[in-house]
């Protein structure tokens, strides 16, 4: 960790925070964790259609399983990629100093994007038609 820049540093948590699929595919493989080491005691009762049943059927026949594990394996996909978004993300002291260190050291010169910023975009140019 020594070794890696603020820039770096400030990459990494930016794409924790906004690197989405890699956080929701670990929150998945934490949920689904937890939710297989405890027993089963709990029901969800919920009313459908019977196009939809038989939709949610078919579906779980695909994918060799049952209904329920179906049903449960999208519903807690679903549910880690809403909690995923909405998580508090903490840093430790060392972290913290480096991800601050980033924010406050100067800019760099970048002619090539000052130049693309001075261009009018695809919706300013004026059309040939």
């Amino acid at each position: 960790m020594g070794s890696q820049s603020p820039l770096s540093i400030f990459f990494l948590i930016v794409h924790t925070l906004y690197g989405i699929n890699n956080l929701i595919i670990k929150a998945i493989e934490v949920i689904t964790m937890r939710f297989e080491s405890e027993p089963r005691r709990e029901r969800i009762d919920i009313r459908t259609t019977l196009t939809a049943k038989q939709t949610l059927q078919d579906a779980a026949a695909l994918s060799s399983k049952t209904i329920t594990e179906f049903l449960l394996d999208s519903a807690l996909t679903k549910a880690a990629e809403v909690l995923a978004d909405r998580r508090v993300f903490s840093l430790d002291d060392e972290k913290w100093e480096l991800f601050m260190a980033a924010l406050d050291a100067p800019t760099r010169d970048t002619p090539n994007l000052k130049k693309l910023l001075q261009e009018p975009s695809v919706l300013e140019k004026e059309s040939d038609i």
